[in-house]
């Protein structure tokens, strides 16, 4: 199998159990509520640790009890733990309100939502895939030639993505549906781009 560097994010998230659907100026109750780690980076990177693949993860982390405790799972979980690094004293979770029908929704910290990538890590990866929200412009210049990238569509509308492989959802914005949308997606990840993967809710790919 191969070796995967992800650069994403990884959160300690709060799970809300809602009772009743999220309605403007409603006092709602709840069943309770966990923490657990998560995030783009690790979502993504547990299921390619389950398929067999080396992962090394890039991500940061607050130098404090609950983000040691997420380094230490994805220490045993399998994850190459190099490139996380520790940035900060206190952990914000990310609040995630689920409601009876399984609709999620989620309410970020702004300081999470600020980071931006400004460096990887450089395993000999093969594969390196990348879902964060802000990067600096040459983050990915240290690859090693032939390096296969694949990347997240941006939600930041002047962020680029330099990429062999652009996955998003059109709900999320970035590319729209339609004949131009492999056009679209190039400005984002420039002349090397190969393949667009674009969803659209439950609907095929």
């Amino acid at each position: 199998m191969g070796h995967i560097l992800v650069a994403g994010s990884v959160n300690v998230d709060r799970l809300w159990q809602l009772d009743a659907p999220l309605r403007a100026g409603a006092r709602l109750t709840y069943r309770g509520s966990t923490l657990r780690c998560g995030g783009g980076g690790f979502t993504t990177g547990a299921a390619l640790l389950a398929l067999g693949h080396a992962v090394t993860i890039a991500a940061t982390l607050a130098d404090d009890g609950l983000g040691h405790a997420c380094f230490d799972r994805l220490a045993t979980l399998g994850f190459d733990v190099s490139g996380v690094r520790f940035f900060g004293r206190h952990t914000t979770p990310l609040d995630i309100f689920i409601d009876p029908s399984g609709e999620r929704t989620i309410l970020a910290p702004r300081s999470t939502e600020a980071r931006r990538l400004a460096q990887l890590p450089h395993p000999p990866a093969d594969l390196v895939y990348v879902n964060v929200r802000r990067m600096q412009p040459g983050a990915l210049a240290g690859l090693a030639p032939g390096t296969r990238r694949v990347a997240q569509v941006p939600l930041e509308p002047r962020e680029q993505r330099p990429a062999d492989v652009l996955i998003g959802a059109a709900p999320d914005g970035g590319i729209d549906l339609g004949g131009d949308a492999f056009a679209q997606a190039r400005r984002i990840a420039g002349p090397s781009l190969a393949t667009l993967v674009l969803t659209d809710g439950p609907r095929p790919v």
